[in-house]
């Protein structure tokens, strides 16, 4: 546990009223590895710099829930201390204390099937301004004790602003647009997950009882708030606008849409002929005229104007394509006729050196499938609920003398003692041990490592030669199997320095991207 944990009480979107100790029923935790000098420099607890604000999976709760993004657009925060401060935050990290606010999210009510439900979250969209904090307290350790010790250990914080604001409470699934962010297959939603999100942030991101606007940077999403400060002085409109400049994604989603821009289909139907408006150069960011998003498709169309978020986002998700029309044939002049209807919708949405949309479009090949409501065939899944590694010492060279230990996530096992040359070893992970549940996103087994213990030999650690390395995972819910086998001959040295001590000999980072499914 950590040695000394600072407890700050943080307002999210809005300022409320102190509370009471023990009051327990309106406030939550996150733990974090920032100070609170890093969070206050950094405005507040908000999602990475790095969040897409324009790709609609940013918007997904269930996505943000298994980890399929680390750059999704909720801060994340627990009822439960004990998650946040054992889980979460760590030896030497930090826990916040943070007030109930109205754009949070409880995770396990509003999804179907919570992955991780005794983390009891509470997900905030967009996150939110360290501004208003009342009390802040040392602790010197994280357990129960805190129910009945800590709560009054808070002492005042002269940073913090009493407006008297109260009355926020945690939204669920009873919301339509909460229905929308929490959707469990949100590839049937993701032409409206923006849109969902702003109609929320307009409800929920500030509340009417609003005398005067910070100008925290967070995600508000309110255009017709934002209409409402134009009109309202230079003070206010200058304050409002800049917090809209410096929100990733925000000034999309107040943008207006223009009436030319139809619902249409994605990938552009067969035509017999390509108008000469539509010839122009690929590579430019002149926007087409309306006629030509039928000619090439809409993700092609879109990608020329002068935001191709809203302009996607405006229309509907088309069917997907199965098979390609024989009748289709290349235009001499300009191939108009390379669309999606002609070539079907996995050749369409594919990276290859033919794919029309990879070469002149902005959308990546799995925002392709799902809005289609198709999987990316080429793509694993998210969530796993069993995992081995593969190890082996290379033939025809050195042992070891040492105990070689496998380290992912917070486990450490043994994967054997004294191996010869050519020996190997299979050994299912205990995931509980390693990530804190039986079911983990794939996103968080992001780093493995290799480590040496020399034992019984008073010479030392000798060197020795891996051989190999994999890991195979069961996809959670499915019969799906994927590895990592890229590592399997590897054939590299292995050299513990001098002493006696355990020492990383081998590490890899790795990503989703580097699993395979394999049958």
């Amino acid at each position: 546990m950590a040695h000394v944990i600072l407890a700050l009480l943080v307002l999210f979107t809005t300022c409320q009223a102190n509370r009471p100790p023990g009051d327990r029923s309106h406030y939550v935790f996150r733990g974090d590895s920032r100070s609170p000098e890093q969070i206050r420099a950094a405005g507040g607890l908000f999602p990475l710099s790095s969040t897409n604000w324009d790709s609609p999976g940013t918007y997904s709760l269930l996505y943000h829930a298994e980890g399929s993004t680390r750059s999704g657009g909720y801060v994340s925060t627990s009822a439960s201390f004990g998650q946040a401060a054992g889980n979460f935050a760590g030896a030497g990290s930090w826990v916040y204390r943070i007030h109930l606010t109205d754009n949070m999210i409880s995770v396990n009510e509003a999804l179907t099937t919570s992955p991780y439900p005794e983390q009891r979250e509470m997900a905030a969209l967009g996150g939110g301004p360290m501004e208003c904090y009342p009390g802040l307290v040392a602790a010197a350790s994280l357990t129960e004790r805190y129910e009945t010790q800590f709560e009054r250990l808070f002492t005042p914080n002269p940073d913090y602003h009493d407006e008297g604001y109260d009355g926020a409470t945690v939204q669920t699934s009873a919301d339509a647009d909460v229905a929308v962010l929490a959707a469990s297959d949100p590839g049937t939603v993701l032409g409206d997950l923006q849109n969902a999100a702003v109609r929320f942030m307009n409800g929920h991101g500030e509340t009417t009882k609003t005398t005067r606007f910070r100008g925290a940077v967070v995600l508000l999403a309110a255009c017709s708030s934002l209409r409402q400060f134009r009109s309202r002085g230079p003070i206010k409109r200058e304050a409002k606008e800049k917090t809209v400049a410096l929100t990733p994604g925000l000034k999309a989603m107040c943008s207006i849409i223009s009436p030319r821009l139809a619902p249409w289909q994605y990938g552009g139907k067969q035509n017999h002929g390509c108008p000469f408006s539509c010839h122009s150069d690929f590579t430019s960011k002149t926007p087409y005229p309306p006629q030509c998003e039928e000619t090439f498709g809409t993700e092609i169309f879109c990608s020329h104007e002068n935001d191709d978020w809203v302009c996607l986002s405006q229309r509907r998700a088309p069917r997907f394509v199965d098979q390609k029309l024989k009748s289709c044939t290349k235009s001499r002049a300009f191939d108009c006729l390379n669309t999606e209807n002609c070539v079907g919708t996995e050749q369409w949405c594919s990276d290859g050196y033919n794919s029309t949309r990879a070469t002149w479009s902005t959308v990546s090949r799995e925002q392709c499938f799902r809005r289609r409501g198709r999987k990316d065939p080429n793509a694993v899944c998210s969530t796993i609920e069993s995992l081995e590694v593969g190890f082996s010492v290379a033939r025809d060279k050195d042992g070891s003398n040492d105990a070689i230990i496998f380290s992912v996530g917070r486990h450490l096992m043994l994967l054997a003692e004294k191996p010869k040359d050519g020996d190997s070893v299979v050994k299912d992970v205990d995931l509980g041990e390693a990530f804190g549940s039986k079911t983990v996103s794939l996103a968080h087994v992001d780093r493995i490592r290799l480590l040496d213990k020399p034992i019984g030999d008073p010479s030392g650690a000798n060197d020795w030669y891996l051989g190999g390395l994999n890991l195979t995972a069961k996809c959670h819910g499915s019969s799906e199997v994927i590895a990592i086998t890229k590592y399997s001959s590897l054939q590299e040295k292995m050299v513990h320095g001098p002493g006696f001590e355990i020492e990383e000999v081998w590490a890899l980072d790795i990503k989703p991207g580097d699993w395979q499914p394999i049958r």
